[in-house]
């Protein structure tokens, strides 16, 4: 039983390093998710890879904000992570709720990353230490702190008898206290100069260059930045009938995506407690629809939770009351996350990309996320429909994905052709009730998948659905029938031409009057197989 272990860390918006250098990235062919980053830009490489190592994250509305100045909480916040992952484990304290960059001040001066003796950044009295920490990072600083960073490696080795005044005009007047580190890292290409070989040592960096130095540290360090540290990546689409709920597990951090109708209550209650879940990093109800967030005081019976997101904050109806009096248990609320604000779930990040603009239709202000970990994505839709899906396509988000929830329980008004061509996804899994009212999920939806070429899980057909990846290659393992029809290119009837009872060992034809319950249910292709396993044909029916 896996325990989920809470890192009690305020979310950095923005986690950055390092120094200033120009030039020498080569773009990446992947696209990033940064409206102001394109492909073009001299940095995009370096800040791709720093993201997808969960190093770095956007600042709101799809931006990244490159030119912006870097203060020093970023720059520690972002050293402490890189030793983190030189060491292989946490060194950082967990937070007592002050102010956010505060264990990674405390971890920074425990690592010895701000030096010591005639070497050691100056640093603030107690009372001054926020603002101090809030104020931009100097390039001297910068080179006192990625020096100590880099001391642990093995293969630091460096001859800095070439740094002059020849190559840098100020190097006569570089402080005492910053002159070693500066010329080391000046030596290693780390740090260059500016405008004229000038070291400018009182400047500050922009997100952008901390970025490619960071890059550039990383490389002379010999670490692989990744997001595997923490292992495997799991999502379990839960089922819950006509309903919505998805679990995801990441480095020992949970977020509940949605928690099904109000009578699933117990069962994501008694789903967490299988699984170990005593917290909760995030719990997301995309919108304030009863099949999306009855069943959330179960999860809150039962787990602590942290950060609480829904599409609004106030809702009349019931199950929306139980869901904010079980926050205020726990003296929690909901917030509205900014579309384009992204966060860190162990290794992985995810982020908001809808709803861009409001609407009366609480499905088309559904919270839409695109999750992704290593070279793998997954984008979770709720119910949002067709018009919401053509505004996210408008504002220009990356909505590819290895795997798509499939929006509104397949519904034929969401999953549009131009929606599905953006986020091109190898799987897709549905999220809906055997036998429903609706008529979920609806045959154009289903033929779009087709049309796709997309593998199909559902969960009205094989139950609880659990998703792994590793970085590169996802898996899937449903609860049952895991090679049944899913998505056939006959009428939707065919799919599983014959229903087997489990107990009674008795198959029926789809349309028999004495179909099992779901849950006792398998299904066959063809006769022959209910046959070869076993089975006997009803006598009511005679498949």
């Amino acid at each position: 039983m896996r325990t989920i272990r809470r890192l009690c860390r305020r979310f950095l918006s923005f986690i950055l390093s390092l120094l200033l250098s120009c030039s020498l990235i080569v773009p990446a062919s992947a696209d990033i998710s940064f409206r102001d980053v394109p492909a073009s830009h001299w940095a995009y490489s370096a800040i791709r890879e720093m993201q997808n190592a969960g190093l770095v994250n956007g600042m709101g509305g799809g931006r990244f904000e490159p030119n912006g100045t870097v203060s020093r909480a970023q720059f520690l916040t972002m050293a402490v992570r890189l030793t983190e992952q030189m060491l292989g484990h946490s060194v950082t304290p967990e937070s007592s709720g002050g102010y956010w960059a505060a264990p990674y001040y405390d971890a920074a001066v425990n690592l010895g990353l701000l030096g010591g003796g005639s070497g050691a950044v100056a640093l603030p009295g107690a009372s001054g230490e926020q603002a101090w920490l809030d104020a931009p990072i100097t390039r001297y600083e910068m080179a006192v702190i990625s020096n100590n960073v880099l001391a642990g490696a093995s293969n630091y080795e460096y001859d800095a008898s070439g740094v002059t005044s020849a190559v840098m005009p100020d190097y006569g007047s570089l402080p005492a206290q910053y002159k070693d580190a500066v010329c080391r890292m000046y030596s290693l290409g780390i740090l260059t100069g500016q405008t004229g070989g000038y070291f400018n040592g009182d400047g500050t960096l922009t997100r952008a260059e901390s970025c490619v130095v960071l890059s550039r540290l990383k490389k002379q360090y010999g670490v692989q930045l990744r997001p595997g540290m923490d292992g495997t990546l799991e999502i379990h689409f839960i089922d819950v009938g006509q309903a919505d709920a998805a679990l995801v597990l990441c480095g020992g951090e949970a977020m509940l995506i949605d928690g099904g109708n109000v009578a699933d209550s117990d069962l994501i209650y008694a789903y967490l407690k299988q699984e170990g879940v005593t917290e909760l990093k995030y719990m997301v109800g995309t919108h304030a629809h009863e099949d999306h967030m009855g069943g959330l005081p179960g999860a809150l019976h039962y787990a602590q939770v942290d950060t609480a997101f829904c599409s609004v904050t106030e809702n009349d109806s019931k199950f929306f009351q139980n869901v904010v009096s079980g926050l205020a248990a726990q003296g929690k609320t909901l917030t509205v996350p900014e579309t384009g604000s992204t966060y860190r779930l162990g290794s992985a990040t995810f982020q908001f990309v809808g709803p861009v603009t409001l609407s009366d239709d609480a499905n088309n202000c559904s919270l839409v996320l695109r999750l992704t970990y290593g070279d793998t994505a997954f984008l979770f839709t709720g119910d949002a429909e067709r018009e919401e899906e053509q505004e996210i396509l408008e504002a220009g988000y990356d909505l590819s994905c290895t795997v798509l929830k499939v929006g509104h329980h397949g519904s034929d008004t969401s999953t549009s052709y131009p929606f599905l061509r953006a986020a091109a996804p190898e799987y897709a899994v549905i999220s809906v009730g055997a036998e429903n009212s609706y008529g979920h999920p609806g045959d154009a939806a289903l033929s779009r998948l087709r049309d796709a070429d997309v593998t199909l899980y559902r969960t009205d057909l094989q139950g609880t659905i659990v998703c792994q990846s590793d970085g590169k290659h996802v898996t899937f393992a449903p609860a049952r029938n895991p090679d049944v029809q899913t998505n056939p290119t006959e009428d939707r009837d065919t799919v599983g031409a014959y229903i087997g009872n489990v107990n009674s060992m008795v198959f029926h034809r789809t349309s028999c009057s004495g179909l099992p319950l779901e849950k006792n249910r398998i299904y066959f292709e063809d006769r022959a197989k209910a046959v070869e396993a076993g089975y006997t044909p009803c006598g009511r029916c005679s498949p």
